[in-house]
């Protein structure tokens, strides 16, 4: 099973308060803030799991790029720490 490519985004939804995660106009998932019942999460809870799961894609790629090149620490080196980082980083919302 193969997830969907392409570049994963937060797009939010002010009027439903809502964050969609989308490719190219193609819906992955929703993280509401609330419920009609209860509220489910803060609408920063909802925002940062939002960005979480958009970044997917990245953090499968990361570890496939680790995995494949686990022996050859030349390729690994200093690279795969700024990647690392940078990933990091957007997904915490510090970009």
């Amino acid at each position: 099973m193969k997830h969907t490519e392409g570049n994963w985004e937060v797009r939010l939804d002010k009027e439903h308060k809502r964050y969609d995660i989308v490719s190219d106009d193609l819906l992955i998932a929703t993280i509401w803030e609330e419920h009609a019942f209860r509220n489910i999460e803060t609408p920063t809870q909802a925002e940062a799991n939002a960005r979480l799961i958009a970044k997917a894609p990245e953090m499968l790629g990361l570890l496939e790029l680790y995995n494949n090149n686990i022996n050859d620490s030349d390729q690994l080196g200093f690279d795969m720490v700024d990647e690392v980082y940078d990933l990091l980083t957007s997904i915490k919302g510090k970009q």
